[in-house]
């Protein structure tokens, strides 16, 4: 999936949870953190910290691909 903002990052992450059939406590326990820090990342907070959605993606094994988007030249 192309992530291109924050809504995106959100999408990716509320979507792989619901597919593996966690609740947004279980990612919470997972990751150590509240709930309501995942209610936070799955609204599209644009303050939650690059390090803890690093550790959201690991939770749910998932991984992050950087490439050149020369889309918007």
């Amino acid at each position: 999936m192309y992530v291109g903002n924050v809504d995106d990052v959100a999408a990716v992450v509320r979507d792989r949870r619901r597919s593996i059939g966690w609740t947004q406590q279980r990612l919470a326990d997972a990751m150590g953190v509240t709930r309501q820090w995942v209610i936070s990342l799955e609204s599209g907070s644009e303050r939650a910290r690059m390090g803890m959605v690093i550790r959201a993606f690991r939770a749910l094994d998932l991984g992050l691909d950087v490439f050149e988007d020369d889309s918007s030249a």
